[in-house]
């Protein structure tokens, strides 16, 4: 009867490397107290990012570059957080008399992750920050543009000089529904080098 004290002896190794396997992405759960845990925060180092687009404004001849403004997301928890999307909630402006009012007919916009191609959604690992655009402004533009691949049509997506305040939220679908918001003020002067982005 030793091969049956073995076998019962090894179950709970045998067990704990079949939770581990069976886990998303290979991450461990731990007792099923694991989760994702976001947060959406600015970072004061990221000044923009420059890119060469094939969108460009019809007034806006012959060039190609923009700079991308972007909120930095970041799982702290300790599995995958899946399928992780990021929405402009709210969108607001700063009044004369120093008080905001929401933007009229705005609705809530998906955003895109950084350098995905337009993907509205990505797996945020552990540890492992990712970048969320909100904002452009091109090269000898004017306006502000809100970065969104699904910018429903007869939407606003232009902004001229101002302050704004964004709500923003992050949500992923592991382990339930995992919800994280920031609030960001954003000012525009008129040209890529003026934008400055504050979180509130």
């Amino acid at each position: 009867m030793d091969w049956l004290a073995r076998l019962l002896a090894s179950l709970p190794v045998k067990l704990d490397w079949i939770r581990r396997w069976r886990s998303p992405r290979g991450h461990q759960v731990e007792d099923g107290r694991a989760h994702p845990e976001l947060r959406v925060y600015f970072d004061e180092r990221d000044t923009g990012e420059e890119v060469v687009t094939g969108q460009r404004p019809y007034w806006l001849i012959g060039v190609h570059t923009a700079r991308r403004f972007h909120l930095h997301v970041e799982n702290s928890g300790h599995s995958l957080a899946m399928a992780s999307s990021g929405t402009l909630e709210r969108l607001e402006s700063l009044d004369a008399q120093g008080e905001w009012h929401r933007q009229p007919g705005f609705d809530p916009l998906p955003l895109q992750w950084a350098g995905q191609n337009f993907a509205t959604e990505v797996d945020l690992y552990p540890g492992t920050p990712r970048k969320l655009d909100i904002a452009r402004v091109y090269e000898g533009g004017v306006n502000l543009q809100l970065v969104s691949p699904m910018l429903p049509s007869g939407a606003q997506r232009d902004y001229p000089p101002g302050t704004y305040r964004l709500t923003v939220s992050v949500t992923a679908l592991t382990n339930g529904r995992t919800r994280a918001e920031g609030r960001f003020s954003l000012e525009f002067g008129g040209d890529w080098d003026s934008v400055r982005i504050n979180e509130e």
